[in-house]
Protein backbone atom coordinates (compact mmCIF):
# COMPACT_ATOMS: atom_id res chain seq x y z
CA UNK A 1 0.00 0.00 0.00
CA UNK A 2 1.34 3.55 -1.14
CA UNK A 3 0.18 6.69 0.19
CA UNK A 4 0.70 9.98 -0.87
CA UNK A 5 1.80 12.95 2.07
CA UNK A 6 1.40 16.55 1.49
CA UNK A 7 3.26 18.28 4.40
CA UNK A 8 1.79 22.35 4.48
CA UNK A 9 2.44 25.37 6.91
CA UNK A 10 3.89 28.76 6.37
CA UNK A 11 7.46 29.22 5.27
CA UNK A 12 10.25 28.41 7.77
CA UNK A 13 8.59 25.76 9.57
CA UNK A 14 10.24 22.46 8.68
CA UNK A 15 8.44 20.88 5.78
CA UNK A 16 11.78 20.49 3.47
CA UNK A 17 14.15 19.79 7.07
CA UNK A 18 11.58 17.18 8.32
CA UNK A 19 11.82 15.35 4.64
CA UNK A 20 14.84 15.11 4.88
CA UNK A 21 15.52 13.95 8.20
CA UNK A 22 12.62 11.17 7.68
CA UNK A 23 14.53 10.18 4.36
CA UNK A 24 18.02 9.97 6.57
CA UNK A 25 16.08 8.13 8.81
CA UNK A 26 15.25 5.29 6.25
CA UNK A 27 18.31 5.63 4.19
CA UNK A 28 15.88 6.42 1.11
CA UNK A 29 17.35 9.14 -1.54
CA UNK A 30 15.72 12.19 -2.31
CA UNK A 31 15.04 13.11 -5.91
CA UNK A 32 13.62 16.74 -6.19
CA UNK A 33 11.47 17.66 -9.11
CA UNK A 34 11.11 21.53 -9.89
CA UNK A 35 7.85 21.96 -12.09
CA UNK A 36 8.56 25.23 -13.63
CA UNK A 37 12.07 23.88 -14.96
CA UNK A 38 12.60 25.22 -18.05
CA UNK A 39 11.79 22.72 -20.87
CA UNK A 40 10.12 20.33 -18.58
CA UNK A 41 7.12 18.27 -20.76
CA UNK A 42 4.43 16.13 -19.46
CA UNK A 43 6.49 13.39 -21.44
CA UNK A 44 9.54 14.18 -19.72
CA UNK A 45 7.88 14.57 -16.30
CA UNK A 46 5.98 10.99 -16.12
CA UNK A 47 9.45 9.81 -17.16
CA UNK A 48 11.21 11.05 -14.16
CA UNK A 49 8.82 9.82 -11.81
CA UNK A 50 8.40 6.45 -13.98
CA UNK A 51 12.61 6.06 -13.86
CA UNK A 52 13.24 7.45 -10.13
CA UNK A 53 15.71 5.10 -8.27
CA UNK A 54 13.61 2.70 -6.11
CA UNK A 55 14.29 3.70 -2.16
CA UNK A 56 13.18 7.27 -3.03
CA UNK A 57 11.75 9.75 -1.74
CA UNK A 58 10.38 12.10 -4.76
CA UNK A 59 9.60 15.64 -3.98
CA UNK A 60 7.78 18.37 -5.54
CA UNK A 61 7.98 21.25 -3.28
CA UNK A 62 6.03 24.30 -3.30
CA UNK A 63 3.37 22.85 -5.29
CA UNK A 64 1.21 25.69 -5.27
CA UNK A 65 3.91 27.93 -7.60
CA UNK A 66 3.83 25.00 -10.27
CA UNK A 67 -0.32 25.38 -10.36
CA UNK A 68 -2.77 27.09 -8.57
CA UNK A 69 -6.56 26.42 -8.70
CA UNK A 70 -7.36 26.17 -12.26
CA UNK A 71 -8.94 28.79 -13.86
CA UNK A 72 -11.02 28.67 -17.51
CA UNK A 73 -8.46 29.84 -20.48
CA UNK A 74 -9.93 33.24 -22.64
CA UNK A 75 -8.83 35.39 -24.83
CA UNK A 76 -6.24 38.13 -24.08
CA UNK A 77 -7.75 41.95 -23.56
CA UNK A 78 -5.79 45.29 -24.54
CA UNK A 79 -4.88 45.45 -20.97
CA UNK A 80 -3.17 42.36 -19.79
CA UNK A 81 -6.51 40.96 -18.73
CA UNK A 82 -8.85 37.87 -19.62
CA UNK A 83 -11.80 38.22 -20.34
CA UNK A 84 -14.33 36.51 -18.09
CA UNK A 85 -18.03 35.02 -18.47
CA UNK A 86 -20.31 37.37 -17.44
CA UNK A 87 -21.04 38.27 -13.95
CA UNK A 88 -17.32 37.27 -13.10
CA UNK A 89 -14.11 39.77 -12.79
CA UNK A 90 -11.79 39.77 -15.45
CA UNK A 91 -8.54 37.68 -14.40
CA UNK A 92 -5.26 39.98 -14.52
CA UNK A 93 -2.28 38.59 -16.32
CA UNK A 94 -0.32 38.58 -13.81
CA UNK A 95 -2.51 35.95 -11.83
CA UNK A 96 -2.13 33.26 -14.87
CA UNK A 97 1.28 33.45 -15.01
CA UNK A 98 2.51 30.13 -14.08
CA UNK A 99 -0.19 28.70 -15.70
CA UNK A 100 1.28 30.20 -19.15
CA UNK A 101 4.90 29.46 -18.61
CA UNK A 102 4.47 26.23 -17.24
CA UNK A 103 4.46 23.40 -19.92
CA UNK A 104 3.26 20.94 -18.25
CA UNK A 105 -0.34 20.39 -17.79
CA UNK A 106 -2.46 19.82 -14.64
CA UNK A 107 -3.64 16.63 -16.53
CA UNK A 108 0.10 15.80 -17.51
CA UNK A 109 0.64 16.87 -13.66
CA UNK A 110 -2.18 14.58 -12.25
CA UNK A 111 -1.23 11.22 -15.27
CA UNK A 112 2.30 11.24 -13.69
CA UNK A 113 1.36 11.13 -10.18
CA UNK A 114 -1.30 8.46 -10.94
CA UNK A 115 1.56 6.35 -11.97
CA UNK A 116 3.71 6.73 -9.19
CA UNK A 117 1.06 5.54 -6.97
CA UNK A 118 0.56 2.35 -9.45
CA UNK A 119 4.31 1.77 -9.23
CA UNK A 120 5.14 -1.19 -7.17
CA UNK A 121 8.65 0.12 -6.28
CA UNK A 122 9.89 1.64 -3.24
CA UNK A 123 8.86 5.25 -3.43
CA UNK A 124 7.32 8.04 -1.23
CA UNK A 125 5.92 10.93 -2.75
CA UNK A 126 6.07 13.92 -1.16
CA UNK A 127 4.18 17.08 -2.02
CA UNK A 128 5.50 20.46 0.21
CA UNK A 129 2.83 24.17 -0.37
CA UNK A 130 3.15 26.86 1.80
CA UNK A 131 -1.01 27.90 0.85
CA UNK A 132 -2.88 24.52 0.95
CA UNK A 133 -6.30 26.81 -0.01
CA UNK A 134 -4.75 27.60 -3.73
CA UNK A 135 -4.45 23.86 -4.62
CA UNK A 136 -6.88 22.37 -6.26
CA UNK A 137 -9.08 19.66 -5.30
CA UNK A 138 -8.28 17.19 -7.66
CA UNK A 139 -4.22 17.37 -7.08
CA UNK A 140 -4.84 16.37 -2.99
CA UNK A 141 -7.74 14.15 -3.31
CA UNK A 142 -7.25 10.80 -1.62
CA UNK A 143 -5.68 7.96 -3.81
CA UNK A 144 -3.11 10.68 -4.64
CA UNK A 145 -2.14 12.44 -1.36
CA UNK A 146 -3.62 10.46 1.46
CA UNK A 147 -1.86 12.30 4.36
CA UNK A 148 -2.04 16.05 5.07
CA UNK A 149 0.24 17.31 7.94
CA UNK A 150 0.26 20.77 9.18
CA UNK A 151 3.92 21.91 9.90
CA UNK A 152 3.57 25.13 11.88
CA UNK A 153 5.22 27.31 13.01
CA UNK A 154 7.29 27.49 16.43
CA UNK A 155 5.16 26.20 19.59
CA UNK A 156 7.18 26.81 23.12
CA UNK A 157 7.42 23.55 23.76
CA UNK A 158 9.29 23.29 20.23
CA UNK A 159 11.33 26.84 21.11
CA UNK A 160 12.13 25.18 24.44
CA UNK A 161 13.29 21.99 23.01
CA UNK A 162 15.40 23.87 20.12
CA UNK A 163 16.90 26.21 23.42
CA UNK A 164 17.93 23.01 25.15
CA UNK A 165 19.57 21.62 22.00
CA UNK A 166 21.79 24.49 21.36
CA UNK A 167 22.60 25.66 25.25
CA UNK A 168 22.43 22.63 27.43
CA UNK A 169 26.47 22.28 26.99
CA UNK A 170 27.35 25.69 26.79
CA UNK A 171 30.72 26.59 28.71
CA UNK A 172 29.88 29.40 31.73
CA UNK A 173 26.55 28.87 31.48
CA UNK A 174 24.77 27.09 35.17
CA UNK A 175 21.68 24.55 34.60
CA UNK A 176 19.95 27.30 37.11
CA UNK A 177 20.67 29.78 34.90
CA UNK A 178 19.65 27.87 31.78
CA UNK A 179 16.80 27.37 33.06
CA UNK A 180 15.73 30.58 33.71
CA UNK A 181 16.64 31.86 30.20
CA UNK A 182 14.55 28.92 28.70
CA UNK A 183 11.56 29.76 30.76
CA UNK A 184 11.94 33.15 29.85
CA UNK A 185 12.45 32.26 26.38
CA UNK A 186 8.88 30.22 26.40
CA UNK A 187 7.44 32.98 28.44
CA UNK A 188 8.36 35.47 25.19
CA UNK A 189 6.49 33.06 22.56
CA UNK A 190 3.41 32.26 24.63
CA UNK A 191 2.87 35.89 24.81
CA UNK A 192 3.31 36.39 21.24
CA UNK A 193 1.33 33.88 20.57
CA UNK A 194 -1.55 35.81 22.57
CA UNK A 195 -0.89 38.32 21.02
CA UNK A 196 -0.92 36.86 17.60
CA UNK A 197 2.29 36.48 16.19
CA UNK A 198 4.42 33.45 15.47
CA UNK A 199 8.24 32.96 15.11
CA UNK A 200 9.13 30.22 12.60
CA UNK A 201 11.46 27.48 13.64
CA UNK A 202 14.10 28.78 10.94
CA UNK A 203 13.72 32.48 12.34
CA UNK A 204 14.63 30.57 16.25
CA UNK A 205 17.45 28.53 14.69
CA UNK A 206 19.07 31.28 12.89
CA UNK A 207 18.43 33.59 16.04
CA UNK A 208 20.62 30.66 17.79
CA UNK A 209 22.96 30.72 15.61
CA UNK A 210 24.38 34.04 15.57
CA UNK A 211 24.00 34.36 19.69
CA UNK A 212 24.73 32.90 23.19
CA UNK A 213 21.72 32.08 25.47
CA UNK A 214 22.02 35.12 27.63
CA UNK A 215 22.17 37.22 23.98
CA UNK A 216 19.50 35.01 21.99
CA UNK A 217 17.00 35.72 25.20
CA UNK A 218 17.91 39.28 25.27
CA UNK A 219 17.19 39.72 21.41
CA UNK A 220 13.78 38.54 21.54
CA UNK A 221 12.30 41.97 20.78
CA UNK A 222 14.63 41.94 17.09
CA UNK A 223 13.26 38.43 16.38
CA UNK A 224 9.83 39.21 17.62
CA UNK A 225 9.64 42.23 15.35
CA UNK A 226 10.81 40.17 12.16
CA UNK A 227 8.31 37.88 13.39
CA UNK A 228 5.46 40.44 13.12
CA UNK A 229 6.92 41.73 9.72
CA UNK A 230 6.44 37.99 8.27
CA UNK A 231 2.86 37.59 9.91
CA UNK A 232 1.83 41.14 8.52
CA UNK A 233 3.22 39.91 4.90
CA UNK A 234 1.59 36.81 4.93
CA UNK A 235 -1.76 38.01 5.47
CA UNK A 236 -1.29 40.90 3.03
CA UNK A 237 -0.67 37.94 0.53
CA UNK A 238 -3.49 36.26 1.30
CA UNK A 239 -5.84 39.30 1.00
CA UNK A 240 -3.70 40.10 -2.42
CA UNK A 241 -4.74 35.97 -3.65
CA UNK A 242 -8.43 36.47 -2.96
CA UNK A 243 -8.62 39.74 -4.51
CA UNK A 244 -6.87 38.13 -7.45
CA UNK A 245 -9.28 35.34 -7.73
CA UNK A 246 -12.89 35.40 -10.20
CA UNK A 247 -15.45 36.49 -7.40
CA UNK A 248 -18.83 36.74 -8.65
CA UNK A 249 -20.15 39.93 -8.52
CA UNK A 250 -23.34 41.06 -6.27
CA UNK A 251 -26.55 41.71 -8.06
CA UNK A 252 -29.31 43.42 -6.77
CA UNK A 253 -33.02 42.45 -7.81
CA UNK A 254 -35.29 45.61 -8.52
Amino acid sequence: YRRGYLLHGPPGSGKSSFIQALAGSLDYNICVLNLSERGLTDDKLNHLLANAPERSVMLLEDIDAAFSKRTQTGELGKQGSIRAPSGYRPLTLAFLTHSFNSNVTFSGLLNALDGVASSTSQRILFLTTNHLERLDPALIRPGRVDLKELIDDATPHQAAELFTRFYSDEEDLSPEKFAQLRDELVAHIEEAMQAGSRVSMAALQGHFIRHNAQEAVDGWPELRRIAEMETAARQDGVELDRESRPVREKKTVP
